[in-house]
């Protein structure tokens, strides 16, 4: 509400913009996309055509059905998943997915646990991504992060209920950096890359509060013009007492 209000307040100051109650419109209408967009709960497995996910975990099998099925290197589309016990085969949950992106190794078999930069990635990957001790897994759901990059839907096992639970903050967190997040298992931490054009790059560190990844660390290069010509800045950061503070700052010489 508090949106809607402020737009109402523009539009009396500005005539010519969006009144209120179109504005209200396009909000609901924006949010209604958004629910439209989100894995939901299904009550029965996936049937038809189905691709048996088994070497992405160690303690779960995956059942992957798109709505429309494909054999090509890469598929993309809505479809559901089924997550099994694989000592038991049994069903924990069945979640739909309103978009799956699917790519192939050569040898045909759809790709897990893959997360090169650049390169096609899994369909799956699992992992424990909170550090609770439980592994937690991510469905790639397209490729709208940032310059293309993949998207996914992560989902975190919740221990009380003993079933997984859509993440949003980690799949944003996802779609706003360049690439699958890597997982520091020792550290406790998540790793992300994100680049603006040939010249700023930047490597963050995260750690995970109630399953919401806080930047707690970052390294950015910038080589831009607005830095400076001939060298590139590198600055260090690390979050402390609630700011920011610099561990480093020094000019690196670059070659023309």
């Amino acid at each position: 509400m508090s949106n809607v209000t402020g737009c109402a307040r523009h539009a009396r100051r500005a005539p010519h913009t969006t009144p209120p109650e179109r504005c209200t419109e396009q909000r609901y209408s924006g949010r209604l996309d958004d629910l439209a967009s989100l894995p939901y709960p299904l009550t029965t497995a996936p049937g038809g055509n189905t691709l048996r996910l088994d070497r992405a975990s160690s303690h779960y099998d995956f059942l992957l059905a798109l709505d429309e099925p494909c054999n090509e290197q890469t598929c993309e589309g809505s479809g559901s998943l089924a997550v099994l016990h694989n000592a038991t085969g049994k069903p924990l949950q069945v979640i739909g997915m309103p978009g799956v992106f699917l790519s192939r190794s050569d040898s045909g078999e759809p790709l897990v646990n893959s997360a090169q930069l650049y390169e096609y990635q899994g369909v799956i990957n699992v992992d424990d991504f909170n550090f609770d001790g439980a592994e937690d897994f991510a469905v790639q759901n397209g490729n709208r992060g940032s310059y293309g990059g993949p998207s996914y839907d992560v989902f975190l096992y919740d221990q009380r209920r003993q079933a997984f639970r859509y993440a949003r903050a980690m799949s944003e967190l996802i779609a706003s950096t360049l690439g699958f997040f890597s997982v520091d298992a020792q550290a406790q931490r998540l790793e992300t890359f994100a680049k603006s054009g040939c010249c700023w790059h930047r490597s963050s560190r995260y750690r995970v509060v109630n399953n919401v990844p806080q930047e707690v660390w970052r390294m950015t290069e910038d080589a831009t013009i607005e830095a400076g010509e001939g060298g590139m800045q590198v600055e260090v950061e690390e979050w402390r007492e609630g700011a920011w503070q610099v561990l480093s700052s020094t000019r690196v010489p670059v070659p023309e």
